[in-house]
């Protein structure tokens, strides 16, 4: 494959991540969903992690309130921010249940583009997947799925070319922030510390994630949201109380 233009800056693509997965697959013979369950998933016993919504066929799509905690969570989005605006001018309100206060609640869909989005399980799945970007074996003490060169390569930031335009606003870099391999490459300073931070997170009708990793420390924290809310912010208030209180 012969590049259309030398390359640029580096840029978080969705599209990127949908075509290499869809090279992954090739390359496998497998279905991209099929190869990460036996590459990823199942080594690492993330067993309640998958990419389809626990949904009987034909079931309501209106989101019920959940009665335990073991239940899925209901995504929510507040009716005067830029997404609760941008789903209520949707046709037919696909995307909306009910209203619940200032709130409505987000009706579960499936991501078209498997590998740019769309897992889902429970929190307590990222543990394992946030170890293993800190040098942690998988289950059973067997070789770790990344190498230790792997892992500095994910998180080697790539340059910004010179003359190369900064992000336009929205742009998941941010001016001072650089590209690694899936992660956005950040600093947190807090508590006396300035360290190298890698993050990545999401956001989709009614729910919002962030996940960061900070190699120095041996940390690494997740926040998990069924809001439009902020949880980068949230995450990185959770680092900023430093090592020793963490720890």
């Amino acid at each position: 494959v012969r590049a259309a233009r030398s390359a640029g800056s580096p840029r978080y693509s969705n599209l990127g991540y949908a075509v290499l997965g869809e090279v992954a697959a090739a390359a496998a013979g497998r279905p991209y969903r099929q190869l990460m369950s036996e590459l990823v998933l199942a080594p690492l016993g993330m067993g309640g992690t998958g990419f389809a919504m626990d949904r009987a066929p034909g079931a309501s799509t209106e989101p019920a309130v959940p009665s335990a905690a073991s239940a899925p969570a209901v995504g929510h989005v507040r009716l005067l921010s830029s997404m609760g605006v941008a789903l209520r001018l949707c046709p037919g309100g696909r995307f909306l249940g009910q209203r619940v206060g200032r709130l409505r609640r987000t009706r579960p869909r499936e991501i078209v583009f498997s590998p740019h989005g769309g897992l889902v399980g429970p929190a307590r799945d990222l543990a394992p997947f946030l170890s293993l970007h800190l040098g942690a074996r998988e289950r059973g003490g067997a070789e770790p799925i990344l190498s230790d060169s792997s892992l500095r390569e994910l998180r080697r930031p790539r340059p910004r070319r010179t003359g190369s335009p900064r992000p336009a606003m929205g742009d998941a870099v941010a001016a001072r922030e650089a590209m690694g391999l899936g992660w956005v490459v950040d600093r947190l300073s807090a508590q006396g510390h300035d360290v190298e931070v890698c993050r990545h997170g999401g956001r989709g009708p009614g729910f919002t994630t962030e996940m960061m990793v900070v190699p120095q420390w041996g940390l690494a924290a997740a926040t998990l949201t069924n809001v439009d809310g902020d949880a980068r912010a949230l995450c990185r208030g959770l680092l900023a109380r430093g090592p020793e209180s963490l720890q």
